[in-house]
């Protein structure tokens, strides 16, 4: 109803004004009709624009299935590669266990993937975040030292940083998760990785910085 309003009026203020003409009212009655007809382009620029909103959403719901599908496949393929081949009876033993090493790190690497798809379902439907204060330095130590765990030979993960900030943990740490996974797996040469944390401005800025390939100027303004 709220939506067909519009149109509704527009309609009956231009019926009454073209009755009125065809009765015989001046031609200076026309004049009437350019507030119905500009309140009606105003309507129809509106609808354009939530049509526009609309495709933008299901085109990026489209490249968020993708992605997601893409990441998904990749850890999988790496366990069901791994199991079959631990069915080996000749497998060295310093290699089953660089495969189960590896196998667990694909599956904690799953559950991180899992729990981002939830916790964006649950975004959506709007659920506040949980607000509390954040020892900025700790948490980047301790995300620091997470991503050691996963970082291969020659590249180093150090945390440091201070000051205190109110927000949601688990989604501040989430988020520097992401950025260290990444520096790790776009730092192929090794080098240094770095999670810092640090008052700015009455705000606490959290950074994450590498030595890799970088991010192609034409993607920066998408990240």
């Amino acid at each position: 109803v709220a939506h067909t309003s519009v149109p509704a009026l527009v309609m009956a203020a231009l019926t009454g004004v073209l009755v009125a003409l065809n009765n015989g009212r001046g031609p200076e009655f026309m004049l009437l009709m350019a507030p119905p007809l500009l309140a009606l382009a105003i309507y129809q620029t509106w609808t354009a624009r939530l049509l526009k909103r609309r495709d933008e959403l299901d085109r990026l719901k489209d490249e968020v299935v993708a992605v997601v599908s893409h990441e998904l496949r990749t850890p999988l393929a790496s366990v069901s590669g791994a199991a079959m081949t631990l069915q080996r009876s000749d497998l060295r033993e310093d290699y089953r266990e660089r495969l189960l090493t590896m196998m667990g790190e694909e599956a904690r690497r799953l559950n991180r993937l899992i729990d981002d798809v939830l916790w964006a379902s649950m975004s959506e439907r709007g659920l506040a975040p949980k607000i509390a204060p954040i020892n900025a330095g700790e948490l980047a130590r301790i995300s620091a030292e997470d991503a050691s765990t996963m970082a291969p030979e020659g590249l180093f993960i150090h945390g440091s940083g201070w000051g205190t900030a109110l927000g949601d943990e688990a989604q501040v740490r989430r988020v520097l998760n992401t950025l260290l996974e990444n520096a790790v797996k776009y730092s192929p040469e090794g080098g240094d990785v770095r999670v810092g944390a640090a008052v700015h401005k009455g705000f606490v800025r959290f950074t994450v910085s590498d030595q890799g390939i970088g991010i192609p100027e034409a993607e920066r303004e998408r990240v």
